[in-house]
């Protein structure tokens, strides 16, 4: 890619100020800010849907649970990737919890009841014994969403694990729309718009210094601004 041409300049540069000792400015070289038109969201009903299909791209009611459970928090929490692979029980089970994320900021995350019922069934689940080894694994952890390995049961889950879960839903939903945790962080944002929450307010729970970048998260849908438009302006009469 045109990025990764560039990023190899400027690496040359730097060996070169390095080795010859001559001032040649990398940063001066700007990369390519390329923004996709198509970006991936989902709305609630859509998400109920990618819900249901987890019990037909998942074989055990363990794993089937512990996939409920992360699009559920990931979709209600705005979470990124090294964020839902860290959340603890407890944290659910007090509905919210600070997490630290780019430059040590601090960010407080919300759940809901439903995540703490989807948890709990998912807790049960884990002191059955295990799918294949059929024997009950010493809890280790407490972490909320866990590797089920019968070799690393307990341990954080993996991000390989995550891809593969993803990537079996999207090939059962045969969608335009591809279900990442990206596409999870973008419906979080749009869903608050659509009940109509401030956009200051979204921009708290998303931890953004500037509005602008909550605005990358956020999707009109055309048919409800049309309803919208039509409630304020069908009443005038010439």
């Amino acid at each position: 890619t045109i990025n990764q041409k560039l990023c190899c300049i400027k690496h040359f540069l730097e060996y070169c100020n390095y080795v010859y000792d001559v001032w040649l400015d990398p940063n001066k070289i700007k990369m390519v800010k390329a923004k996709s038109n198509r970006m991936d969201y989902f709305t609630e009903e859509e998400i109920k849907l990618i819900l249901e299909a987890v019990e037909h791209t998942e074989k055990y009611r363990i794993n089937q649970l512990r996939l409920k459970l992360l699009i559920l928090v990931c979709y209600v929490s705005w979470l990124r990737l090294n964020e839902v692979r860290q959340i603890k029980i407890e944290d659910i089970r007090n509905l919210n919890t600070n997490i630290i994320w780019k430059w040590d900021k601090k960010r407080k995350v919300f759940f809901t009841n439903e995540c703490i019922r989807i948890l709990n069934e998912y807790l049960e689940e884990q002191n059955k014994p295990l799918p294949r080894i059929w024997k009950i694994a010493k809890r280790t952890t407490d972490y909320a969403i866990i590797g089920h390995h019968y070799r690393k049961f307990w341990t954080m889950l993996c991000r390989q694990t995550i891809q593969l879960m993803f990537d079996k839903l999207n090939d059962y939903l045969k969608r335009t729309k591809h279900i990442t945790l990206h596409t999870l962080r973008h419906s979080f944002a749009t869903t608050l718009l659509r009940n109509w929450v401030n956009l200051s307010d979204i921009q708290n729970l998303m931890g953004h210094s500037k509005l602008s970048t909550t605005a990358t998260y956020l999707h009109e849908d055309w048919n409800i601004l049309h309803l919208e438009q039509q409630k304020v302006f069908n009443h005038f009469m010439i």
